[in-house]
């Protein structure tokens, strides 16, 4: 759901600078929250206001494009001093060569979070393309506490390397980046009953798949034989992932020296339902499904405006279902539904949230400070078991849950003791219609 800003009503405003306190002109505000989105931009003195607002928790996102994002979350209707700071771009900088020592003239290069790392799929797109003959280049990004740099080469195996924590008021040292020849794996996909696939997606993964990503610009394809080459990898074991329509995604093992990787796709069915949530009307939801005999993939389902979902191509046996589900009224919750997938048909599974009229609110103290947005819950029995909701908290640490069910609940936050999280509960007897207020 999207409004007009310039609709009356409650607001949020205030300025967008750069590091250094200048206001920025003609940035771009987004404001997000559970039901709604906004966009507007900033006068000449930094200046902007969201209007119309609903009564709920906002995250705002600014963009500009001689700046990195500025963010801020758990933002409340009436802010009228929130400011939104640029901070300084992060400079890399360095020169990539081959063993012998002599440059490396033409590369491709970026700067990623760890988690990208092995996600060839994630990071391709950012991957920036230098030609030089004395093989230098320079990179910009933003301040992350995980960077690491990604240099890619023909011929040459990936190097990466861990940016450790750059600070932007202390440059990062210039890289010198050593690449080594890549090797090349062959290999072969086949059937559960040893025909050759052809035209299935190859690629390297790291310690899970998402399978829909896996046919994206940097896999291979099979051939009529079902054959497959990845150049260009490290000298290493390493697993490999395929995937083929009307299969489930194979994986094995790859290491120099080792015979070609046979990689087997296994027998799938289709799971598909629908998501309900009490009455409301389901705004956005999101399903992945997991398979106890293949703990490397992990399958993507998006939701329907009518709330119907279908995950295709799930490994046959057990599958768990993690289910997340908001509404406009602001209920955000997840649960997790067990389910069988059946060889060549469909499981039918719908998915029932739990929700009422109840309301809890109140505050929750953390002493060291909350160091996730999901550390502070409510545990609601349904009949696949625990659902776990999620409310909305400010900086004060003030909470609500809308659309909770009559009767008892469990209200969890997660607290640091002694350099260890541990879960503290309360428990709750929520009323119809009303709104129970507790310290926590």
């Amino acid at each position: 759901m999207s409004r007009d800003s310039d609709d009356l009503g409650k607001s949020i405003s205030g300025r967008v600078l750069t590091a250094s306190g200048e206001p920025v002109e003609g940035a771009d505000i987004q404001a997000y929250s559970n039901s709604e989105s906004h966009t507007v931009r900033t006068r000449a003195d930094g200046y902007f206001r969201v209007h119309g607002l609903m009564e709920e928790e906002y995250s705002f996102y600014a963009h500009h494009d001689r700046y990195p994002l500025a963010t801020a979350f758990a933002i409340v209707v009436g802010t009228e001093d929130l400011d939104l700071v640029f901070p300084k771009w992060i400079e890399i900088s360095g020169k990539v060569i081959a063993k012998a020592g002599t440059p490396i003239p033409r590369f491709q290069a970026c700067v990623v979070r760890k988690h990208m790392v092995d996600s060839r799929y994630r990071h391709q797109h950012c991957l920036e393309e230098f030609a030089d003959d004395e093989g230098r280049f320079t990179l910009r990004t933003e301040h992350y506490n995980d960077l690491h740099l990604v240099v890619c080469g023909t011929g040459y195996a990936r190097a990466v390397v861990d940016l450790s924590d750059p600070n932007p008021e202390n440059p990062i040292p210039p890289q010198r980046i050593v690449l080594s020849p890549g090797q090349i794996i062959q290999g072969r996909v086949r059937t559960p009953d040893g025909q050759p696939v052809a035209g299935a997606h190859v690629a390297p993964i790291g310690e899970t798949v998402v399978v829909h990503e896996l046919p994206h610009s940097a896999s291979v394809v099979t051939d009529a034989a079902g054959e497959f080459q990845i150049a260009d990898r490290p000298s290493k074991e390493c697993r490999i992932a395929a995937v083929g329509p009307g299969y489930a995604c194979g994986v094995a093992s790859a290491a120099p020296g080792a015979p070609p990787p046979q990689i087997e796709l296994l027998r799938a069915g289709t799971v598909e339902g629908k998501i309900t949530v009490g009455d409301y009307e389901v705004n956005h939801a999101w399903v992945w499904a997991t398979n106890a005999s293949h703990p490397h993939g992990r399958y993507y389902s998006e939701v329907a405006d009518d709330g119907s979902y279908r995950l295709l191509d799930l490994p046959v046996g057990d599958a768990r279902l993690n289910v997340h589900a908001s509404t406009a009224g602001g209920f955000y919750a997840a649960l997790t539904v067990d389910v069988e997938v059946r060889e060549g048909s469909a499981t039918h599974a719908v998915i029932p949230f739990v929700s009422g009229d109840a309301r809890l609110e109140g505050t929750a103290h953390f002493p060291q400070g909350r160091q996730l947005a999901v550390d502070l819950y409510v545990r609601v029995p349904s009949e696949h078991g625990p659902q776990r909701q999620i409310g909305s908290t400010n900086n004060e640490d003030r909470f609500s849950f809308e659309g909770l069910p009559s009767g008892p609940v469990q209200l969890v936050k997660v607290v640091v003791e002694n350099g260890k999280r541990v879960k503290q509960t309360r428990d709750v007897v929520l009323e119809p219609g009303k709104t129970t207020t507790i310290d926590f």
